[in-house]
């Protein structure tokens, strides 16, 4: 009798317990009063700046599923071999990615449509990479507002194509990384380039680095450095105080960490 009066009450303890809980209620929609309180005396971020946009793309010249990175190619770049960081899953699957796209990992194109102000400059840079998905549903396209809208506010805009780094592979992440150096590499020479109006002289403006496991030691802080053509520049200090990560930093890691200019 006592066991099975203590399933009853077991059983019947939730619902008295429930029963004793206030109906749930919605509060009125007070967003409006709560936003008028929280507005910013600022100028509208959503429209356009000053400077009129200028467009173009870069990339091999040579890619089978878009003209735009086929036939409007003004700057070409050369292929890299990402098979150390990427692989299909299966040879079976490895063989219908070439066929649609007509390479390999060991050869992939750095494309990218570029959006930048129609002045002088010099402009901070910013890379746009998209998400994964279907690797046949091209989204590098889709940047192109945002783009337009930071180039007339005095920013280099690059939406980067990694739609072959989509769908069913290995080593995704690590491959996409990997690229968007390789496509800092490809600015590099486009800012070096002869003719550049950007050649001839290279700035480090407020560079801040911390190494990922000691990130309780700040390398680099607010570290600024101008290098004119054809100057040679020696940094001088202990072991640890950011020598070599200064020169790494320049040659391939400094235009994510700050805002760096090659004019």
């Amino acid at each position: 009798m006592r066991a099975t009066l203590c399933r009853v009450l077991a059983l019947t303890a939730p619902l008295l317990a429930g029963a004793c809980v206030a109906p749930l209620t919605l509060a009125r929609d007070d967003s409006e009063t709560v936003l008028s309180r929280q507005l910013l005396t600022a100028p509208n971020p959503s429209q356009r700046g000053a400077f009129a946009v200028k467009t173009l793309y870069y990339g091999s010249g040579t890619d089978k599923q878009r003209a735009v990175y086929r036939d409007s190619v003004t700057l070409k770049t050369a292929v890299v071999n990402g098979a150390k960081f990427a692989a299909a899953p299966d040879p079976a699957q490895a063989k219908m990615r070439k066929k649609y796209w007509g390479f390999d990992f060991t050869a992939l194109p750095v494309n990218g449509r570029v959006w930048y102000p129609d002045a002088p400059g010099p402009f901070p840079l910013v890379l746009v990479v998209h998400g994964n998905h279907d690797m046949k549903q091209f989204s590098d396209p889709g940047y192109r507002y945002l783009g337009e809208l930071l180039a007339s506010r005095g920013y280099v805009v690059a939406s980067v194509d990694e739609n072959f780094l989509n769908g069913n592979i290995r080593g995704e992440n690590d491959a996409r990384g990997w690229m968007l150096l390789k496509h800092l590499q490809s600015w590099k020479r486009f800012n070096d380039s002869t003719g550049s109006p950007l050649q001839g002289k290279v700035e480090f403006r407020n560079v801040n680095f911390r190494y990922p496991t000691r990130q309780d030691v700040q390398v680099c802080k607010n570290y600024n450095l101008t290098i004119k053509k054809g100057e040679v520049v020696a940094l001088v200090g202990p072991s640890g105080s950011g020598k070599v990560r200064a020169f790494v930093l320049r040659s391939a890691y400094g235009y994510l960490c700050a805002r760096v200019c090659v004019c």
